[in-house]
């Protein structure tokens, strides 16, 4: 976190979205099977362009990912969607996991946060995963929200936005 303070080394080159998003699914796909879970890929047909920084729109998405894994009972399932909307390129992470108490949403992408202090001590984290992830969507223009009901899941959305306009089109 201090790294992206103080001097973002960010290198954007163009990258397919759902390339990244295949890519995070090959990392993680160990840890959502040894915690009995389903990883569902909902890719867009049409070809999704950003400019990012490969490494830290990965590390982005796999610290949201990671949670999704960690607040989701065995049996459960995490889906990686991506889309065009508008003029922004998108990452949608569903799961069907515990969900975040309302009081607690404005709160989740503050440094050091942890919605339930009990649970967080045994479940582990510093409460860094989503500032991290927060920051470096910012460092990209980019944008993270999220919506969630206790007891019935969360959804992550991100938004980029498209290649330079010197570029190709966001869709091809």
């Amino acid at each position: 976190m201090t790294r992206l303070d103080s001097t973002p080394d960010q290198k954007p080159t163009r990258l397919h979205l759902n390339d990244v998003v295949q890519d995070l699914r090959t990392r993680t796909q160990t840890m959502v099977e040894r915690k009995g879970l389903s990883l569902v890929l909902d890719l867009a047909a049409e070809r999704v362009w950003v400019e990012a920084d490969s490494q830290s729109l990965s590390q982005a998405l796999n610290n949201i990912v990671a949670n999704a894994v960690r607040f989701t009972p065995s049996g459960g399932t995490i889906t990686l969607r991506t889309f065009a909307q508008g003029a922004c390129a998108g990452v949608e992470i569903t799961d069907t996991g515990i969900g975040i108490a309302e009081h607690d949403l404005p709160y989740i992408f503050d440094r050091f946060y942890r919605a339930d202090k009990a649970r967080s001590n045994v479940e582990g984290g510093a409460g860094l995963g989503l500032a991290i992830a927060k920051k470096v969507l910012d460092l990209h223009g980019g944008t993270i929200t999220v919506e969630s009901t206790l007891g019935s899941g969360t959804i992550f959305r991100v938004l980029l936005p498209p290649v330079a306009p010197s570029a190709e089109r966001l869709i091809e």
